[in-house]
């Protein structure tokens, strides 16, 4: 039998999460500990209690009830009582705080906490696995709840190559950037090459990145707004990731806890709003560029990167790498000389051997490379050295399936008495007028096509928030029709939830009235109805407008519904578009650039009544030529160098068999797991998982217990979780994302 006296100190075996008991009564028979850390006694057998003697020895730093910690320098024994000393003073074995425990290995020892040796065995396969996790080539960019997209895939693993990237990712409108620029920064933090994240937005995305990045990438971003300014020097001092609205960018205190925090990665999306010129520059571009300069990784996003010309297209460019980029006019040389390499570089990725005009042209421009065997390794230092570079990535939709076809309806409607036909501001007839709704032609006709649609969504696209809030009322007052609103006055959370509001199949609005902030980031690609009820004079964003539908995993052909005036300069227009510019078919990457190129001359004609088809045919045949231009020059470079179609394949195809080989260790080492810490697992059919009670549980065994045996497969899960893609078995992936 133990020799028990009150007052000494005994630690549980079974239950050492307990910490340090103080025994309070003991008889012939029965020993009663009180364990402070959960305020409550345990009773005990006295000849085969489960409780070990702890007396600390000189070395040792043991806790005080006060908080403070001693370093024991002599311990004494008195009536079964020790009192340790450190050569100032002399504390009693019942002074010692309770949420002591024992975790060195000598100590457990020798207190007799011995774990199984399937435990063992557990931490032992989970280091195995771990490593064998991270000497994969594509480790860290499986884990995303995404599909396997090659283009996504092939630039994400290709940028992540440099050992911390700067770039700018320009793919068209609907290609997945933020899906992009997610795994490439999920992938650089788990394999630690960054921590501290600044993510710069437009002000109705924030909320939009903050729930992407938990959804899909299981990062957990903090948000700076105006009532964050308050905190001043220290606004970036508690967290290490940040998402903070642009608009932010002009406020003085921002600037300055911004540019003295040090940054891993800095995020730009939207870019194409930065403002910069060879004269002057807006407050936005000018922090960025400080923060860039600063900065090692820097992502710029834009699915329009020429929208403010070549100018505003080498200003972001120059942000990246200004030594490559140094002024305007070599950026525009070096445009033009864009079309023999890109027919060089062609020419390199047949088998074909090539001609000897072609070795010549390949010898003069890489003559380090010239006899290599390898053509990857030219066609990567073609690109690299007198291409885009690595800096610039944008996939077209001419190398990515799965789009639909658009369709479009121009209804000519008679023009109501308020309605002028003076200038361009009369492309939006509404503006400045009052109590219009009820007199203008459109609304009958939006009736129609809203019955027509049957329960069918329909998105609508306007110019401002008061035509937004105008339609509202009227669809409401005088038909009793709800729909969501979505403006640019509303803030963050109203916005989620209108777009929630008309997200909902069941008891949804159907109807959903955007103002302009609709064009920008957000994605109904389950709605397949779009009215323009206006066309803006601006070419990219109208295909920013179409771009919240036509994105990769619409499943239906996209019907765009345009109203027009007779004879006003909202038809007019709408035939410039359609028949000059071909911008209502599909993306048309020349539109923007022949609108800047004629804006007076298409000004002049749309405002008067002379004849149009000269100036259509004109147009259109300057498109063609623009755009054959582009898809043998630039476009072709960019898509070569942004996507490898057989690579990206090849890659995709390797990382889904991993993923369903990764399926099924994980179960195994599930079991394992279970059978480890005693857990029961049964298999309740269907699609529940065995591993989503075992997860659950583990959970729980983290929180509550904090066992330093669970940390191996911890971080093995962890690593495990970011290579398995949401594509898997629902109840499966929902588990770890718990967990984590």
């Amino acid at each position: 039998m133990s020799d028990f006296s009150v007052g000494q100190r005994w630690i549980s075996e079974a239950e050492t999460d307990l910490g340090l008991g103080l025994i309070q009564s003991v008889d012939f028979r029965m020993v009663t500990v009180y364990f402070p850390v959960i305020d409550e006694s345990r009773t005990y057998a006295c000849q085969n209690s489960p409780l070990t003697r702890v007396i600390f020895k000189a070395g040792d730093e043991v806790p005080l009830q006060d908080g403070t910690v001693m370093t024991v320098a002599e311990v004494d024994e008195q009536n079964d009582i020790v009192f340790y000393g450190d050569g100032e003073r002399i504390v009693p074995e019942t002074h010692l705080s309770g949420s002591i425990q024992l975790n060195r290995p000598v100590d457990r020892l020798f207190s007799g906490q011995i774990d199984r040796n399937n435990l063992y065995e557990l931490r032992q396969v989970a280091m195995q696995q771990l490593s064998k996790l991270r000497q994969r080539p594509f480790y860290g960019l499986l884990g995303a709840r995404t599909s396997l997209l090659p283009h996504q895939l092939y630039i994400s693993e290709h940028a992540t190559q440099d050992s911390i990237p700067r770039v700018l990712l320009a793919d068209e409108v609907g290609l997945g950037k933020t899906i992009e620029a997610g795994l490439m920064l999920h992938r650089l933090l788990l394999q630690q090459r960054l921590q501290r994240v600044l993510i710069l937005v437009p002000d109705h995305l924030v909320h939009q990145w903050l729930v992407e990045m938990i959804r899909r990438f299981n990062l957990r971003f903090n948000v700076i707004n105006h009532g964050s300014l308050s905190e001043g020097e220290h606004l970036f001092s508690d967290g290490q990731l940040f998402i903070c609205p642009i608009s932010l960018a002009d406020n003085d205190m921002l600037q300055q806890a911004a540019l003295s925090s040090s940054w891993d990665m800095l995020i730009v999306d939207e870019a194409h709003h930065l403002q910069w010129s060879e004269d002057s520059q807006d407050s936005a571009y000018t922090l960025v560029e400080a923060l860039a300069y600063r900065t090692q990784g820097v992502m710029l996003l834009t699915a329009t990167p020429e929208q403010l010309g070549v100018e505003g297209h080498f200003a972001r460019l120059r942000l990246l790498d200004p030594e490559r980029y140094p002024s305007l006019e070599k950026f525009l040389q070096e445009q033009q000389a864009y079309q023999p390499i890109a027919d060089l570089a062609a020419a390199l990725c047949t088998d074909a051997p090539l001609s000897a005009e072609q070795q010549q042209a390949l010898a003069d421009k890489l003559p380090d490379l010239a006899d290599s065997d390898s053509s990857d390794r030219q066609l990567e230092a073609l690109i690299d050295r007198f291409g885009p570079g690595r800096a610039l990535y944008r996939n077209t939709r001419h190398g990515v399936s799965g789009f639909p076809q658009r369709l479009t309806t121009i209804s000519e409607l008679p023009a109501p008495e308020f309605a002028d036909n003076h200038s361009l501001d009369d492309l939006v007839p509404e503006k400045g007028k009052l109590n219009w709704c009820g007199k203008d032609s459109r609304l009958p006709w939006l009736l129609e096509l809203l019955t027509a649609a049957g329960k069918d969504k329909v998105i609508l696209i306007c110019h401002s928030a008061q035509t937004v809030l105008d339609l509202e009322a009227y669809l409401w007052d005088q038909h009793a029709l709800p729909a969501a609103v979505f403006h640019e006055h509303m803030d963050l959370v109203e916005r989620d939830r209108a777009a929630a509001y008309f997200a909902d199949h069941e008891q949804g609005a159907r109807v959903l009235l955007c103002s302009e902030i609709g064009s920008e980031g957000r994605n109904f690609q389950f709605a397949h109805h779009l009215v323009l009820f206006d066309l803006p004079f601006n070419c990219d964003l109208l295909e920013q407008r179409i771009g919240r539908l036509d994105r990769i995993g619409q499943k239906h052909d996209i019907q765009i519904h345009i109203p027009v005036y007779q004879g006003h300069v909202s038809q007019r227009w709408a035939s410039v578009l359609e028949q000059g510019f071909d911008l209502f078919r599909a993306p048309n990457p020349a539109a923007q650039p022949l609108l800047e190129q004629h804006r007076d001359a298409i000004t002049e004609a749309v405002l008067s009544d002379s004849d149009l088809q000269p100036l259509l045919e004109q147009i259109a045949s300057e498109r063609q030529q623009l755009l054959q231009q582009l898809e043998s020059g630039r476009d072709r470079l960019l898509e070569m160098h942004s996507c490898r179609p057989g690579k990206a394949k090849a890659l995709a195809r390797e990382m889904t068999i991993t993923h369903i080989e990764d399926e099924a260790e994980l179960n195994d080492f599930l079991e394992l797991f279970a059978d480890a810490f005693g857990i029961e697992v049964t298999d309740l059919g269907g699609n529940v998982s065995p591993s989503r009670l075992v997860i659950t549980c583990w959970y729980r065994i983290c929180r509550t217990c904090r066992l330093t045996a669970l940390w191996p497969p911890a971080v093995a899960m962890w690593h495990w979780r970011a290579t398995m893609c949401s594509s898997s078995v629902g109840s499966t992936r929902l588990s770890i994302k718990r967990w984590s």
